[in-house]
């Protein structure tokens, strides 16, 4: 964990300068705040499982159903903080971005 925690930090930087980035071109700012190491990790916890669990879509994760059901999804973080993260998640700094010409 400490070898990643650097980025970690890193990747929550930036995708809070992206998301502010974004919501001063949309009409407003979203509802959903800005994201922390704490739940960064809780994302990419996710993501890892996901690569054990494959099914057809990202909303069956979620899913009650029971032959979909499973608990560490609907407990870790709810799906529309998910898809906001996914939504947000940027690894680039955009102030370093090169020149294109």
């Amino acid at each position: 964990m400490l070898f990643f925690f650097e980025i970690i930090q890193l990747l929550v930087a930036q995708r809070n300068r992206f998301h502010q980035y974004l919501d001063t071109l949309d009409q407003g700012q979203s509802q959903l705040l800005d994201m922390t190491v704490q739940k960064t990790c809780l994302f990419l916890v996710i993501i890892v499982q996901m690569g054990h669990d494959q099914m057809g879509m990202l909303k069956v994760y979620w899913s009650i159903l029971e032959q979909y059901f499973t608990a560490l999804y609907r407990s870790t973080m709810k799906q529309d903080r998910f898809y906001h993260i996914l939504r947000f998640i940027h690894f680039s700094d955009n102030k370093n971005e090169p020149v294109k010409t």
